[in-house]
């Protein structure tokens, strides 16, 4: 890959627009539209720009055990507000099931049978 290819990457990642990323990366404004989109389809690029993506994704996005320390962290610290702590331990109680509610139904139903006459015994 060239230089001008990873400054269309970066680009690209900056703005989500293929001409322009390829204007910002030194190509002609006259061809910048087919040549962002030809780079675009190049599949190196693809893949690097699809693999920054999903990293920047990873990165921003919380997963179970940092919102967890969180609510557990605001559940412990002792100047945040009553209703915040609580709130943060409900939310951990219902992550642990506790306000899972079992309620057992039991039902009768009556048995009809048509045509008993034609039964065998």
């Amino acid at each position: 890959m060239n230089i001008r290819q990873e400054t269309f990457i970066t680009e690209y990642l900056k703005t989500g627009n293929a001409t322009l990323s390829a204007i910002n990366s030194g190509y002609s404004e006259r061809t910048a539209k087919s040549i962002g989109n030809r780079l675009l389809k190049t599949p190196a690029i693809k893949q690097q720009i699809d693999n920054i993506q999903e990293q920047l994704k990873n990165d921003s996005i919380a997963d179970i055990d940092e919102v967890m320390k969180y609510w557990s962290n605001l559940l412990r610290d002792e100047e945040a507000d009553t209703k915040d702590r609580l709130k943060a331990s409900e939310c951990l109680a219902k992550r642990y099931g506790l306000f899972t509610n079992k309620l057992e139904v039991e039902q009768i139903r009556p048995v009809i049978i048509y045509g008993e006459n034609e039964l065998e015994d």
